[in-house]
């Protein structure tokens, strides 16, 4: 057996976690929390998921629920095709991008479940303004409900 692979072996051995779910959105903490998930990928040989949530559209003038779903849909995928690239050309990793909708705090905590995901990585803010304000944060619901440890990064 060579040294590459004792190594190997021992990461994953050793490793606390095996699989990460990161959530993404356009926030400056989400993108912290990706990189720190990378970084924690690269150094333990987890398998990371990159998991992006679309929130149902708010009504906007001049513009139909189809066509701002849509937008969204766009503006998600992109933004997990960047990741995927920023991980393997930045991290040396690959990750696995998931685009659902839905309330942001129950998909995570859903994805987290059928991935078999043992971390889940949140920034500690998102995007959220005022709905935030009426609901609780994200990353304060997800911790509070997951069943596994969630790292909150700042």
């Amino acid at each position: 057996m060579g040294i590459d692979e004792r190594i190997k072996e021992k990461k994953e051995s050793t490793a606390p976690f095996s699989k990460i779910l990161v959530a993404a959105d356009n926030s400056e903490y989400a993108s912290r929390a990706f990189d720190y998930a990378a970084k924690l990928s690269r150094l333990t040989g987890a398998r990371i998921s990159i998991v992006h949530v679309i929130s149902p559209p708010v009504a906007a003038e001049g513009i139909s629920f189809a066509e701002l779903a849509e937008l969204q849909k766009k503006e998600g995928e992109q933004l997990l095709a960047k990741l995927k690239v920023r991980a393997e050309m930045q991290f040396g990793i690959k990750a696995e991008g998931i685009l659902e909708k839905g309330n942001p705090s129950k998909v995570i905590l859903t994805t987290a479940k059928d991935t078999g995901a043992d971390l889940i990585v949140v920034g500690s803010r998102g995007i959220g303004g005022v709905k935030e304000l009426l609901l609780g944060s994200v990353s304060h619901t997800v911790s509070n409900h997951a069943t596994c440890p969630v790292l909150i990064v700042k």
